[in-house]
């Protein structure tokens, strides 16, 4: 069974800076949602560059139940999952370090 795709909903995020050793603050941004219940998202990064330090619910998880695995190769996984379902515009929070 394939997994229902939701249909018109672009996740993007904003540009943020910071300089060696700040810890950098990147909105993930969810637009257009639509009885979207749960989510599942895979970022990859430069782990040259950047290490991963937290994931902060933000509007988008502080009903929800929110988990997250932050590994040493670059990865980080974000799984979301709500009672309600999100609409129009809602906000993760990514926390890096330079």
């Amino acid at each position: 069974m394939m997994p229902a795709l939701a249909q018109g909903l672009v996740v993007s995020f904003s540009d943020s800076s910071g300089s060696k050793g700040d810890t950098v603050k990147i909105p993930i941004q969810l637009d257009g949602a639509s009885n979207v219940g749960a989510m599942d998202i895979l970022l990859k990064y430069d782990k040259a560059i950047l290490r991963a330090r937290a994931i902060e619910a933000g509007e988008l998880g502080k009903n929800a139940l929110l988990e997250s695995n932050i590994s040493d190769n670059g990865e980080v996984r974000i799984v979301l999952a709500d009672a309600r379902v999100l609409m129009a515009k809602d906000q993760l929070q990514l926390s890096l370090m330079r």
